[in-house]
Order: structure tokens, then sequence, then C-alpha cells
């Protein structure tokens, strides 16, 4: 490349950095390879001939640029700022032309003394003490090291030299390697990691100062460590204090830390990396009050700026300090000013030989923006934060964990509990709100579930022994889901409680023990470290609806992001209705037309939406109780308690069963002469058809005063559109072979192979379902065919927009965590959004454009035939 070819080409990079800077909100932020994607885009080998530019930049775009994070994208929120301006980039540039190599003065004299001027003007505008800038009677000044890493050791490897010759002046018997394994370095627990590596290079110990609550070093704190270090005849030397700490921008009390260190001849090194740039505000100086006892002081202007990495600048007291512990003579680096005491040799300050012209971008940048631009991008990124904090604290998904002091925003997620207390036990559920939508399955997420061993909380005060171990089996859950929070987090997490059809039939027959219990849950669940928000027995329609609004919120059916990544709002079509089984009741919900109404209609706003949700709640016809009800028929129709035939229980099945197991409930009538302790003895005799029509006559099909009923009278809506079917549902599809979707036909089919199927071969084949559950499963396989295509009005068209589903993503479906949602107001009933186009208007639209364009492109004919002639 010639020096014509390299104009033209330096014209076009310029450009093409322009281009980039303009459009790097357009790449996508993150790249999406894989480790070692690189390699296979360009060859094994350098190449033996000379390639073209243009074929080079030709895969800048092809195999650089894919696998580049965009630091400079507004998208990036990531790490630390990376500072960067046009000014500083024609400065490096400039920078790499020169090309000098400045370690010493002689080296390069500009280099060395630009250095030395930028550092002072830098130090005046942070209003550093005279002591730090060299171009006054101090003896101190300033030096740009690669990073604050390289500060930090540095300034410790200069504190251990000069311990070490201090202790060694008073200790002459004592040899270094000695006074080495005594001394002992601290910095706050929240420092940078780069303090502690220091210590590991330097050879030193260091100890954590633990920070106070608002994770900053107290002065008592250190004196207190100190005062122990010495007893135990340790040698404290060292203290990094940190000024806008990495993890929370924290400030360390160095008004209270530096008086300290001077007393017990510790040097003082400040490191202010992020924060150190808001120093040249006036407002934000208080902050560095206490440099005037420090040894040392650096920040990252790479950081914050707008000069681009690598600038970090360090300032020292005295000089010397750092000289002598780094100076080295070898003859082919001396020369003739050396010793005249008016130049600086900055290899003396610093880790390796060689330096770039650093100083040179920040001369540009400095006389390009002046110090007023500076403060205004600095008091401008501090504002944003500001406003960020603010809408922030108006989402109740997310806490502010740290005080806001400068550009730095620290938040948390929030987790939430939920207890489902249904009718045959405890679920509880650990819920947590990431930052953005990443997975699709909404901005909730199931952490973990706990299932409580034994009970429901409705046979609770029944037999104290029972009791007492469905509580202890219900506290063990609570530990389990409680060490999965961090500690810090607990007294911020919400804790509801919901009880559900078992509690609501208990509140039927037994007011006063149903009230025990919920006291004594609330007084329970009170104690805990968490924000205890709710305990109540909700009624069937809430559990109908809170499911509706679950399946819903996971599916991103109530808000979605648009091509423009903005929220809009989708039709009110587009949402699924939702079927839960439980094991008392079973719930139907599903939208419908605005102008139906009723006791079963329930009008919500969503999202600024508002959505007509029908949902109705069966109490009894939850998969336990229906069977019961089963039981009871099966009981009736048989002469002999020692031998009753099970129509719906497999071949091969038998088992005894107290008369309390089918009768201790509201949902079956007592028979006369009823004994609890009385022992049934039932048989299976895997009968489909039979158990089938046993199943049909727990229902009543005929009732109805409306025009379309479901059963027993109650009236419902024809179904329309996608359901989804989950909790019992969903267990009962799988055990007969039929996840997902299916048709009519092959659902019954099925329930018929598994009826007719003997006891020992359904065991092998499903191993992984307990006893219990599985003898169940012909009765509630046709139990919820029944529901469905008898019930629920399901035909063989509509049964293919049925799809029995356990979890979205990994979330469990259930009505708990659309409970939390709206008991919590993570759903608002209004939001700002972008209103999705409607059809006709969008028909309209593209009408009116191909109009335009028609006539235009007809006026523009017509102007073309007047020109030729």
């Amino acid at each position: 490349m010639d020096t014509a070819e390299f104009r033209r080409r330096g014209k076009e990079m310029v450009d093409y950095v322009a281009d980039y800077m303009d459009n790097v909100e357009q790449r996508p932020v993150y790249p999406d390879v894989e480790p070692g994607y690189l390699r296979s885009l360009i060859p094994a080998e350098a190449p033996l001939e000379p390639e073209k530019y243009d074929d080079i930049m030709t895969d800048v775009e092809r195999v650089i640029m894919p696998g580049v994070t965009h630091w400079h994208s507004p998208y990036f929120y990531a790490y630390f700022p990376a500072a960067s301006s046009y000014p500083a980039m024609l400065a490096d540039m400039l920078c790499t032309a020169i090309g000098c190599i400045g370690f010493s003065w002689a080296a390069s004299p500009a280099c060395t003394e630009l250095e030395t001027v930028m550092l002072d003007w830098l130090g005046k505008m942070l209003n550093l003490p005279e002591d730090f800038i060299a171009g006054t009677e101090g003896q101190g000044g300033g030096v740009i090291q690669s990073t604050a890493s390289e500060a930090t050791l540095v300034s410790m490897l200069a504190a251990r030299c000069k311990a070490v010759r201090r202790i060694q002046a008073s200790n002459p018997e004592k040899s270094e390697a000695e006074i080495l394994s005594k001394l002992v370095a601290y910095t706050s627990e929240q420092a940078h990691s780069s303090v502690e590596r220091a210590s590991l290079i330097a050879g030193v110990m260091m100890k954590k100062v633990p920070a106070d609550n608002n994770y900053g070093v107290e002065g008592a704190m250190l004196k207190r460590m100190l005062e122990q270090d010495k007893a135990d005849g340790l040698i404290p030397f060292y203290f990094c204090a940190t000024l806008g700490t990495t993890p929370s921008c924290a400030f360390d009390h160095t008004t209270e830390l530096g008086p300290i260190c001077n007393e017990e001849q510790m040097w003082m090194h400040i490191d202010a990396a992020y924060a150190g740039s808001a120093f040249i505000c006036p407002e934000f100086r208080p902050l560095l009050n206490g440099i005037e006892f420090a040894d040392s002081f650096n920040f990252n202007p790479h950081k914050w700026l707008l000069i681009n990495f690598d600038c970090s600048t360090m300032w020292v007291k005295k000089r010397q300090s750092i000289i002598g512990a780094f100076k080295m003579e070898p003859l082919y680096l001396k020369h003739e000013n050396q010793e005249s005491g008016v130049i600086t040799d900055y290899r003396h300050w610093q880790i390796p030989l060689g330096r770039r012209f650093r100083s040179l971008k920040m001369w540009f940048v400095f006389r390009m923006y002046g110090l007023q631009g500076l403060q205004d991008h600095i008091r401008k990124q501090v504002d944003l934060a500001k406003e960020f904090e603010s809408l922030v604290r108006a989402d109740n998904r997310f806490e502010i964990c740290a005080k806001v002091v400068m550009g730095l925003v620290c938040f948390r997620l929030k987790y939430g509990i939920v207890i489902d207390s249904g009718s045959s036990r405890s679920n509880i559920y650990l819920y947590m709100w990431p930052g953005e939508k990443e997975n699709e399955t909404g901005v909730v997420t199931e952490q973990i579930n706990c299932k409580v061993a034994g009970n429901g909380i409705s046979e609770m005060k029944v037999d104290k022994e029972k009791g007492a171990k469905s509580m202890a089996a219900f506290k063990g859950c609570i530990e389990n889901i409680t060490k999965a929070i961090p500690a810090e987090k607990r007294n911020t997490t919400t804790l509801f409680l919901g009880a559900t059809a078992g509690m609501r039939l208990l509140q039927e027959l037994d007011e006063q023990r149903s009230s025990e219990i919920m006291e004594d849950l609330r007084e329970y669940l009170s104690s805990l470290p968490f924000i205890f928000q709710n305990a109540s027995i909700i009624s069937g329609q809430e559990e109908g609806l809170y499911g509706w609004i679950t399946v819903n919120y996971l599916m991103g059916n109530l808000l979605e992001k648009n091509t423009w990544n903005k929220y809009v709002r989708p039709q009110g079509e587009k949402t699924v209705g939702s079927m839960d089984l439980g094991g008392a009741s079973t719930q139907i919900a599903f939208a419908v037309q605005s102008n139906l109404s009723g006791p079963d209609y329930l009008p919500v706003k969503l999202y600024g939406y508002p959505y007509n949700v029908y949902t109705h709640s069966f109490l009894c016809y939850g998969k336990h109780e229906a069977g019961r009800m089963i039981l009871d028929k099966v009981v009736r129709e048989s002469s002999d308690p020692n031998y009753i035939p099970n129509p719906c229980y497999p071949e091969g099945y038998n088992v005894s069963l107290s008369a309390s197991d089918i009768y201790d409930t509201q949902c079956n009538k007592k028979p006369n002469n009823y004994n609890p302790d009385q022992q049934l003895f039932f048989v299976g005799t895997g009968n489909s058809d039979k158990c089938l029509s046993m199943v049909k006559r727990i229902f009543d099909f005929q009732t109805c005063s409306s025009t379309q009923c479901s059963f027993n009278g109650v009236e419902q809506p024809p179904v329309t559109g996608e359901f989804t079917a989950y909790a019992g549902f969903f267990y009962t599809s799988r055990a007969i072979g039929l996840e997902g979707r299916s048709d009519l036909d092959q659902f019954n089919a099925s329930c018929t192979k598994f009826c007719e199927e003997e006891w020992r071969v359904l065991k092998k084949e499903n191993a992984f379902i307990s006893e219990k559950y599985l003898r169940t499963y012909c009765f509630s396989s046709h139990y919820v065919f029944t529901l469905l295509a008898d019930g629920y009005k399901f035909d063989k068209e509509t049964w293919k927009n049925i799809n029995f589903q356990k979890e979205v993503k990994d979330t469990n479906i259930g009505w708990s965590l659309g409970y939390m949602l709206s008991l919590s107001n993570m759903i608002p009933s209004e939001v700002k959004e972008i209103l999705p186009m409607t059809d006709p208007l969008f028909a309209g639209l593209i009408f009116l454009f191909s109009t335009l364009i028609i006539i235009t492109v007809v006026l523009v004919f017509i102007f073309l035939i007047r020109t030729c002639y």
C-alpha cells in the first residue's frame, strides 16, 4: 500500500467507522456464534501472496463483525461504559502513525511532556491537592497506566518496597523474606478483583474488610481489624479504598480511613476507576474528600470521559516512592538528561517498558470538548440513570438495592412465593421476575416448586398426629423454598397462600375448623422472613380466571413485541381458553363476546385491553371427588361389602378402603347406618363400557334453562378457539398415552384400551405412576372424555383445539401464577403501548399507497412523452 492508496483507503475507513457508529444499534448486540466459530472461516495459515484490501474488508463483515460484541450499541448494558469519541479516534490514529515508544524522555520528549501536562490538566479539573500535581512545588505527579488493575499493582508494589525499607531501617536484623511473610494489605469486600490479584502478584496477604449497609467501608471496622492483626504479630502496610465500587458504585469512607492509614504508616491507595470521571463536576467532588490522606489515586478516563481504551490515569503524592521501587538503569536506556531533575522517565512508573503516546487523545478530547462539554456529558448520563431509576421504582417486579449516585443503577428481581393449597395436597411455587423476556414465556418464570407430602390443609385439625406430620412437611417445603432465595432478597419476597376447593368444601361443612386452620397458617406465614401478603380461600370462579390469566400470560397472548421491539396489544381472539381439573373441583374459562353477561361472565382489563371471560367452577367435580361419587354408586349397587365389583378398576386390581375414604366429604350423601371404619373390598373388573356408563350418571345433562348448558343446569356459551387443559387433564391424558393434541375418537379409543388392560400390564408399562393414581385412570379417562365431550360440548372439530399441557417452557400451568400476578398488580389494567393495525386499516393503507404509486407512474409517463415531443 503506497501513500496514494493509503489516502484513499484511509478515507474509506473513516466512512466505514462513521457508518458503523451511526448504525451500530441495528446490529445484534451480542454475537450469535459458538466458541471456535472463527477458525473455520479463515485459512489455517497466513497467505503466501498479498491479498487485496477490498477482500480484507469484505472479510471484516463476514468473519469479524458476526463475532463482535458491540460495546457502543445503545442496547449494551454489560460490564462498564467504554467511552470513545471521534476526537479520541483521530488522536489514536495519529498516535499509531507517529509510532513512538515513549519509555523515556529521550525516546520522545513530546510523548513524555504532553503526558505530564495532561495529567496536571486533569488533576486540576478534579481539584486534586497540589501534592499530586507535577507542575507545582509538590513532589508528586501523574502517569497514564494501561488499566486500573496495573495502577493498583504498581501502588501495592511501591507500598511493599517502602514498608520493607522502613522496617529494615529500624530492624536491620530482619530479612526481607521475614518481613514479607507478615505484611498484610487490606481492601473492601466490595473491591474489584484486581486488588486481590495484585496481592497474589506482590506475594503478600490480603484481608477484606466488611462493608456497611451501604456497601462502603467505615474507619471503625478497619481499625478493629488492624488492632487484631497487630496483636497477632502481623504488619499492616497497605489499604486500597474504593470510590464507586464495581458492584454498586458505593463509596468507602475515605475521610475516616485516611487518618487511620496515616497513623499506622500504611499506604492508602484510592481506586475510582469508574466514578473518578464524575469528580470533574463540582456537585460530585465532595465524594473525593479524603484524597488529601492518600498516597496514590487512579481512575479510568476510558470509562466515562470520551477517551477510548486504554487510558487509566494515576497520581502519586511522592513520585520517588514509585521510582524507588521500579528504577533500573541498564546502559542501553541511559540518556544525558536523566539526572537533570526536570524531566520524567515514565519507564520507572510502570510494569512494562514500552508505552504508547496515549496523552494525544486526552489532548484532543480536552480541547475539542472543553471542561464544560465533558461535565455536560457526565451530567446527561447521571440524569438518564435517575430516569431509569424512577422507571424501575414504578415497576413492582424490581427493587432498587443500592443508592443511585451516578450512572449506575443497581436493581434486582423480586421473588414471589405462592402456596397452592388444594384438596389433596399443597404445592409451593417460587417465581422470579427476570429483567427481560428472553425465552418467550412471559416475564415471570418458575424457579422451583415443592410438593408437600401428606394430605391437604383441609385435613388438618382432624387427627392430631396426622396434622402434626402434615404441618412438618409443610414447613419442610417452606425451608427448601427459602434456601433457594438469596438471603438478601428474602425480605423483599412476597408470599401468598390461596386455598381452593378442599377448603371451600370444609368451609361449608365446618366453618369454625376452616377458620382455625387459616388463622394458624396466617400466624405461621407471618413469622417467615418474607412479605406475607395474603392467605385466603379463593372462589371457584376466581380459580378459573386466575388459571386463564396464567395460560395466556405465559404464552404471551396478553402483550407481545412487534417487529420494532415495541409492545403491542394482540387481538382478543388470540387468547386461549383454559381448563383445570383439580381434586375437588374443575374450572373452565375462555374469552367470549363482550355483549354476553351473567353470573359466570367476568369483565377484566389487562394491559389496557378489555376481555369478557366466561368462567365456571364445578365443586365436587374434581377428579378425586368425582372418583368418590363413582365409588359410592359402585357400593350402592353391591349387596356384599366384602366383594364389590368395580368396572373402573383394572382387572386384577383389588383394594380394601374404609367407608370414610368415600363418604367423608360434602359431595357424597352418607348411607344409612354409616360406619366410617367399615372396610369395603373392591374387585377390579376392567369393564370400559360399564365404567363409562357409570361416569355419565354423575352428570345431569338434561336440566337447562338457557339456550345452551354444560351440565347440572349451568349456562355455557359454545366453546371456540384454542384451549389448554392442564393439571388433572394433563396427567390423565398422559396416562393413556395422549400428551398434547389428539382427536375425539382417538381419545375415546385410548380410554377403552387402558380400561381393558390387566393390572399387571399397567403396572409394568407405567412404573413411574404410583398405585394410588394408576388405579384411577380408567375412571378418570372416561370422566375427562365425558366432561369435555358431553359436558363442555367439544365435538370432533373443536376437540382438536384442546392441548393437554403441563407447562409452558419450564413453568407449570396453574392458577397460582395468575393469582400472584393479580394480587401484586404485576399485570396492570393500563399500559402505554402501540395498538396493532386492524385488517381493514391495513388494507386501506395498502390501497392508498398503491393508488399513489399508480398516479406517480402515470404522471412520469406523461412527462416523458411530452419531453420527447
